[in-house]
């Protein structure tokens, strides 16, 4: 049976969802129950990773991620996180006035490492990214080089299609995210794990 193991880029599939307004209600939803959507009956999923950072100097947002990775976990799903670092960058068009963001970083490397970890122990026959990131296209060119046999698969965030071209044409074969697929695998609005409950986000109704 094919062995398939699930790498889930999180800031590109929840900006997907946060950028359209008419997805927002799908925000909730079960990353092991989307992978099972796509696995067929002669597969059997691995692993399902979840490749993600906390956003810790918004409160609000911070503690429904926790909550939202509870849920995951409780569900099969592992989490890997990266950081956010602060940057300062010089504004040249307002007179070099300085301005502070917040820069994701890690995840992109975590999720490579995962796969190509994965691939040269033999944990999975196939892998499968779900990014609209077109920086993975080494990956895959690297696992092609290798000289075992691995397939890699991209599942595309929904609403990414138009920014993932290059990498429909590296991969084996591709899939796309629909609302039917979302609709379909949501968490229950209230999750009991051991004593406690946990709920969905009023924001994510």
């Amino acid at each position: 049976m094919e062995r398939l193991a699930y790498f889930f880029d999180g800031f590109s599939i929840y900006h997907s969802l946060k950028g359209n307004s008419r997805y927002h209600k799908f925000m909730w939803f079960d990353y092991y129950k989307l992978a099972q959507i796509f696995t067929k009956k002669t597969q059997t999923i691995v692993s399902v990773t979840y490749f993600t950072a906390y956003s810790k100097w918004k409160p609000d947002s911070y503690k429904r991620h926790q909550i939202y990775v509870l849920a995951l976990r409780h569900t099969g799903v592992e989490p890997v996180f990266g950081n956010f670092k602060n940057k300062t960058v010089k504004c040249k068009i307002c007179g070099g006035v300085s301005h502070k963001y917040h820069e994701e970083k890690e995840t992109d490397v975590n999720i490579a490492l995962a796969v190509l970890k994965g691939a040269l122990l033999d944990e999975f026959d196939t892998a499968i990214i779900s990014t609209s990131d077109s920086d993975f296209i080494p990956v895959i060119r690297y696992l092609r080089n290798l000289s075992i046999s691995k397939r890699v698969g991209i599942l595309i965030p929904i609403g990414s299609s138009g920014k993932t071209r290059e990498l429909q044409i590296e991969s084996d074969f591709f899939y796309k995210i629909k609302e039917k697929h979302l609709a379909t695998c949501q968490l229950p609005d209230e999750i009991k794990i051991g004593t406690d409950t946990i709920a969905r986000p009023d924001e994510w109704k």
